[in-house]
């Protein structure tokens, strides 16, 4: 609830902010890499930070932790309500793992 209301919030409000939360993704604990994902969704819900959200899903989407590709999953989700298209393209493309 933390980060899908509070910091999303604050990500929306003050997007300078975003590359802290990117820190967060990768992490060996799986609450921060959970918190990055969906730390966007307020701004996924506001047609906001396309770009950045794929930015995360591609350091989540491989994530060796179900919960954490869920809410990958969520969040392509949530921006598929604006840029369908986008999302379809992002889905579809070859799959790059970034470490």
């Amino acid at each position: 609830m933390l980060c899908t209301t509070i910091i999303g919030y604050l990500l929306f409000a003050h997007p300078q902010k975003i590359t802290v939360i990117h820190k967060w993704a990768k992490s060996s604990n799986r609450w921060m890499d959970r918190g990055a994902a969906v730390s966007f969704i307020v701004c996924a819900k506001k047609g906001q930070q396309i770009t950045e959200s794929f930015a995360m899903a591609d350091r989540v989407l491989l994530d060796s932790d179900d919960m954490v590709q869920k809410d990958c999953g969520w969040l392509l989700k949530e921006n598929c309500k604006y840029y369908t298209d986008l999302v379809y393209e992002y889905v579809i493309k070859p799959v790059v793992h970034y470490e």
